[in-house]
């Protein structure tokens, strides 16, 4: 979770706008998002001013769960 002064900083800098809907409606709609690659979620993830919960679908055909869901 952010402060405000790193909310604020973090205002400035470029964002993934689809990841950040994602995470939106994620929440929005009290699901989890599921991928096949982790790579893009950690900076999302601090960005967000609330927590989502995040699954990789690996290729053994398993969910792994990355993040709490609250």
């Amino acid at each position: 979770m952010l402060g405000k002064r790193e909310l604020y900083e973090s205002a400035n800098e470029p964002i993934d706008l689809p990841a950040a809907h994602t995470g939106a409606v994620a929440r929005y709609l009290d699901w989890e998002i599921i991928t096949s690659n982790r790579s893009r979620w950690p900076d999302v993830e601090r960005r967000l001013p609330f927590p989502v919960g995040v699954v990789e679908f690996t290729d053994r055909r398993t969910l792994r769960t990355l993040s709490p869901t609250l």
